[in-house]
């Protein structure tokens, strides 16, 4: 008698690139996913990091005035103008000085994200242990080397609201992520890369946002009309890595 031939079961070639092809997509959206949700974790970080100096510079003020001058003594802005103009002044040397008063801010992972690749790559190599110097506790300075550290944080010095009493405290910029060029858009070297940007507002308020656009500012000294850059949003001295943020989009450099 004949052996009736049994059908071997299988997959056929087609059958097993569909397998493929349908696990690969499946693969493809976990992770961009996954990338999204760290992206929007480190970004609420660093909005509550932000919200958090204000609150500390917030007591500073009320304590002290406003932050206008280095530890040294030198002017980082004057404001006796009719527009205030840059002194000698950085975000190191401010952070500085709000960290002489509030001890907790001596700490220099208050002002640098461990997500931000530039600044990674720039402070490669550096032992950033502190914001002031260890050994000059009787009479506060500038560590050097956070001197010379990338900071994923500029501030805006100087803020007189006073100048600006027709503008809401929400619309008035205190602390941003920088990268921004003079187009109002964050470039590859900010925090978030291309993707956008945080700014934190007089008012306490951390917004995130893809471009200045967004946080419809107004011109300081009138607020009818709309502003562009944050230069005309405030009566302040916005700081970058070195002096006055020239807002070229490669964080001062």
């Amino acid at each position: 008698m004949k052996k009736t031939p049994t059908k071997q079961s299988g997959f056929t070639l087609i059958e097993l690139l569909t397998v493929i092809v349908i696990i690969g997509v499946l693969s493809t959206l976990v992770f961009t996913g996954t990338k999204g949700l760290i992206m929007s974790a480190q970004k609420s970080k660093a909005a509550s990091d932000m919200s958090n100096i204000w609150k500390s510079y917030m007591v500073y003020e009320n304590d002290n005035g406003s932050i206008d001058e280095t530890l040294d003594g030198e002017k980082m802005v004057d404001t006796d103008g009719d527009t205030p103009s840059a002194g000698s002044g950085t975000n190191h040397e401010w952070f500085a000085v709000l960290a002489s008063s509030i001890k907790d801010f001596n700490n220099p992972e208050k002002f640098i994200l461990s997500s931000d690749k530039y600044a990674k790559k720039k402070n490669k190599g550096k032992e950033i242990e502190f914001v002031l110097d260890p050994d000059e506790e009787d009479d506060p300075k500038i560590d050097q080397v956070f001197k010379e550290a990338q900071l994923s944080y500029n501030v805006v010095a100087g803020i007189d609201l006073d100048e600006m009493s027709n503008v809401p405290e929400g619309k008035i910029p205190f602390i941003y992520t920088p990268g921004l060029n003079d187009e109002g858009k964050w470039t590859k070297n900010g925090v978030f890369g291309t993707s956008g940007g945080i700014i934190c507002f007089m008012d306490g308020q951390s917004k995130r946002l893809k471009n200045l656009k967004e946080a419809k500012l107004k011109k300081w000294d009138d607020p009818k009309e709309d502003a562009d850059n944050l230069k005309d949003s405030v009566f302040g001295i916005a700081f970058g890595h070195g002096g006055p943020d020239e807002f070229s989009g490669e964080r001062g450099e």
